[in-house]
């Protein structure tokens, strides 16, 4: 099968190694090995997130974590309070609703971004009803990221309330710094197939002290998700059911090598520099982007397509030169189009890609 290089907002490219990684002799995952190998791979996944918290590792796609925040997070009676900007937001809220959960939307247009006042304003008036938000940092729909650090620090003035946070970081996590205890995040999560830059199948999340004492309160927390499984099984470096064992090995081997060998701080940079890379491109080209001005994604970038390109024939000339990327999404589809700039992908391959489009659409 010919390999597409991808960029697109997931799975995105997946180096060599980490292939090889995956293709270790398999081990037992109540053995002595997979126990060594859960407890070297979770210091690394602390130490990229900033956290001293529970690492959750879930044989799982994101989905199954952000259910499993509904299901751990809410008591019964209480309310949750759902951001939303954007398909995948939008799912989230309907995750809750699908576990009978009472839901407060907070709906902007798609585009625009959630602003700390607006869950303010909320949290003023119903603090006291609800237990948990639903965040989504990074819309990968919309190419919009919220500023969480600042939201974060809103709803830390209602902890006394009960307020939890559960967000959503599925094409943020290794794009850009979260700094869990720092900013006092409760349930950060994500898949490993976005800025990760490994094969999909396998979920992460910080949990705090706070969410295990809350997930204590909660009855009927789910069998599969039920995080103080995951919480008691740590202790034995294992997990409560079977894991996905070769990814554990990939996402250790890929701990390594952006701790060791790339530097969180210079791979935080290095996003930057790819989206103002793509940005500007796009800008140069009389192309406008679709996220609201401030708002703008640092993992994947979502461009209007004012200019009318065909977008499905562009990626199909794109697909005779090797490379990929992603139309709009639901909605949108066609009215924008949307370049990854996250995970293994390098500047070196953003300029030959945006070499490629400039030369199949005749931009000199």
């Amino acid at each position: 099968m010919s390999h597409k290089k991808l960029f697109i907002p997931g799975p995105t490219e997946v180096l060599p190694d980490i292939l090889e990684a995956m293709a270790m002799p398999m081990i037992g995952h109540r053995s002595k090995d997979y126990a060594a190998l859960q407890g070297e791979t979770t210091p690394k996944v602390q130490q990229c997130l900033y956290t001293k918290n529970q690492i959750i590792l879930s044989t799982s796609s994101s989905t199954g974590l952000m259910e499993a925040a509904v299901l751990n997070f809410v008591r019964p009676g209480k309310k949750v309070l759902a951001c939303m900007c954007g398909a995948f937001s939008d799912r989230w809220a309907g995750i809750a609703k699908a576990n009978n959960k009472e839901v407060i939307e907070l709906k902007v247009e798609w585009g625009k971004g959630i602003h700390p006042e607006m869950i303010d304003d909320i949290l003023k008036k119903q603090a006291g009803e609800i237990d948990l938000i639903l965040l989504v940092m990074n819309e990968t729909s919309t190419g919009v990221m919220n500023p969480a650090k600042e939201i974060q620090a809103v709803v830390n003035k209602y902890k006394d309330a009960g307020v939890l946070m559960a967000i959503d970081a599925v094409s943020a996590m290794m794009a850009v710094p979260i700094h869990t205890d720092d900013w006092g995040i409760d349930f950060v999560l994500a898949g490993v197939q976005k800025a990760w830059s490994l094969p999909p199948g396998l979920a992460v999340a910080a949990m705090s002290e706070r969410a295990i004492e809350r997930a204590k309160e909660v009855p009927h927390r789910g069998y599969y998700f039920d995080l103080l499984e995951y919480v008691k099984y740590n202790e034995k470096n294992q997990t409560p059911s079977t894991p996905v064992i070769s990814l554990i090995n990939a996402l250790n081997v890929m701990c390594t090598r952006i701790l060791d060998k790339e530097g969180l701080d210079n791979r935080w940079a290095r996003h930057a520099r790819q989206a103002d890379m793509v940005r500007n491109w796009a800008l140069s080209r009389g192309f406008e982007l679709f996220p609201e001005k401030g708002f703008y994604s640092q993992g994947l970038t979502c461009i209007k397509n004012n200019k009318e390109i065909n977008v499905a024939d562009l990626n199909s000339a794109l697909g005779k030169r090797g490379k990929t990327i992603s139309n709009g999404y639901g909605k949108i589809k066609d009215a924008t189009f949307r370049i990854s700039h996250m995970g293994d992908i390098y500047e070196k391959d953003l300029a030959e890609l945006l070499a490629d489009i400039d030369d199949i659409l005749g931009y000199k």
